[in-house]
């Protein structure tokens, strides 16, 4: 019974593909074309709906039959994406195909990301390949342009090392890039201290600190009072993830 139905289903992606969906090209002897293995690393990195892509997979069965493989495929197009369950499976099967093939960690992250220091190696993996190639100054520390050498893909990248331990990163066009390293010119995202904590609040979760007036939470409440005189203490709270009373203590313990 199952042998005559994928039979039957062999000889129904062949027949669209005679109708005239596009294969993929030819010289990849049936590896996945640029435009598939992008579209598909979106969906895995959420860069696009579900039902964006839903539409993509059902106007692209046949070149998907051949990349993917009859089984995948089949699941693919038999899946229900309204199931959220059904979709974050989905997203982990396609990353466990594409991954063996990948060069470089960058189709794996998306276009705003938070790779966190150390654990689960990923930022190893991912300044394997990207180094660093401008700063805007010494007044921005945490700030940096890096490049990709093997696929080259731009990245803005804002380095919290005191409060949340991540990097944040940014995917930039050839052309954002080229006016920083040509023009000097920065896009208007973690220009100050207090826009990246205020991402690290949005994406991650703060470090816990064994000591309670910890030289990193000094260090940081300094740094925004410095750039912004009139932050409130509540704001200071929800950017560094402590009591309002712990802020007080420390600002007790600056002026003692």
């Amino acid at each position: 019974m199952w042998d005559s139905f994928w039979l039957s289903f062999e000889y129904l992606i062949k027949s669209l593909r005679r109708a005239g969906a596009r294969p993929l090209h030819p010289e990849l002897g049936g590896e996945l074309d640029k435009e598939i293995n992008s579209a598909l690393w979106n969906f895995i990195r959420r860069d696009t709906s579900v039902a964006k892509f839903e539409a993509w997979v059902y106007a692209h069965e046949a070149a998907l039959s051949v990349a993917l493989g009859a089984e995948l495929h089949f699941r693919l197009i038999e899946m229900n994406y309204a199931d959220r369950y059904q979709v974050e499976d989905m997203r982990q099967q396609l990353e466990a195909h594409l991954r063996p093939a990948l060069m470089c960690e960058c189709p794996a992250v998306a276009d705003e990301d938070v790779i966190a220091m150390g654990g689960n190696g990923r930022d190893g993996r991912f300044f394997a390949s990207v180094s660093e190639c401008a700063m805007p100054g010494d007044d921005l520390w945490w700030l940096w342009l890096g490049k990709c050498q093997t696929c080259h893909t731009d990245w803005l990248i804002a380095q919290e090392e005191r409060i949340y331990d991540d990097f944040f990163v940014a995917r930039l066009t050839s052309e954002q890039a080229d006016l920083i390293r040509n023009n000097g010119q920065w896009p208007q995202r973690w220009l100050t201290y207090e826009d990246v904590l205020r991402t690290g609040r949005a994406l991650s979760r703060p470090c816990r600190f064994v000591e309670y007036i910890a030289p990193s939470l000094l260090w940081t409440v300094e740094e925004l009072r410095r750039a912004r005189p009139d932050i409130t203490v509540a704001e200071m709270s929800e950017f560094l993830g402590i009591e309002e009373s712990h802020v007080k203590d420390i600002l007790k313990y600056q002026r003692s």
